[in-house]
């Protein structure tokens, strides 16, 4: 998938997305029985600005395609809606994104510990309409936002600048926001951009505690 048009699709055009397993496009990788199999064996998709006109169907399709065959996907999802579900239950707010495109980065030019970390997050809501019917990704009408913590990370330890995001949906560009993002670390070693797209739980509480105490620091001084 390209980052930039799953967020068109779901954000912009406020459209509902499907999951599709890996066997049902890919029969030659069906062998692969777990995702971490089919992680070991695909190197992740480096992002390339492209021409909207020129894109493949599955790239402008409501699939969002897997690495998972159908029954390791349908269990990955149950697991993560009853997560998501049980926190809004006990905290009362939404900690389900969907991360679009990734930054691998280093520490250092010699270090060989590869870091990654999600660069946009969609506020999503997964959803079926019973217990045998397929899951449903929608989003969720909150502010899409910018890693926050890797903002921070970029700015404190190697001086980057990553301008903040728009705060209208419609003005958001995601395609200008990658293209800034591969601008800015072209001359780090071994860094770049990727296409992989993740459905995970984050939460910021930490990271809201710690800008609250950088906020204060003079304060806490006195």
């Amino acid at each position: 998938e390209l980052p930039p048009e799953v967020f068109r699709i779901m954000v912009t055009d406020n459209k509902v997305m499907e999951f599709e397993p890996l066997e049902a496009k890919d029969e030659d990788k069906t062998l692969f029985s777990n995702p971490e199999e089919a992680e070991q064996t695909s190197e992740p998709e480096e992002y390339q600005d492209y021409k909207t006109g020129s894109l493949a169907d599955h790239h402008t399709d409501k699939y969002l395609q897997t690495r998972l065959t159908e029954v390791q996907l349908n269990k990955n999802l149950f697991r993560i809606y009853s997560k998501a579900s049980s926190v809004m239950e006990e905290q009362g707010y939404n900690v389900l994104f969907l991360a679009l495109g990734t930054l691998e980065w280093y520490e250092s030019a010699d270090s060989e510990n590869k870091l990654v970390a999600p660069i946009m997050l969609i506020p999503v809501e997964l959803s079926r309409k019973s217990v045998k019917s397929s899951f449903k990704l929608s989003y969720s009408g909150e502010a899409p936002i910018l890693n926050p913590a890797l903002i921070v990370k970029l700015m404190n330890d190697f001086n980057i600048k990553i301008d903040p995001i728009a705060e209208e949906v419609e003005d958001i560009n995601p395609q200008e926001i990658y293209s800034r993002i591969q601008d800015a670390i072209a001359g780090l070693k071994n860094w770049k951009l990727t296409n992989d797209i993740y459905l995970s739980l984050f939460s910021f509480a930490k990271f809201v505690m710690y800008k609250d105490l950088e906020g204060n620091l003079g304060a806490a001084k006195e």
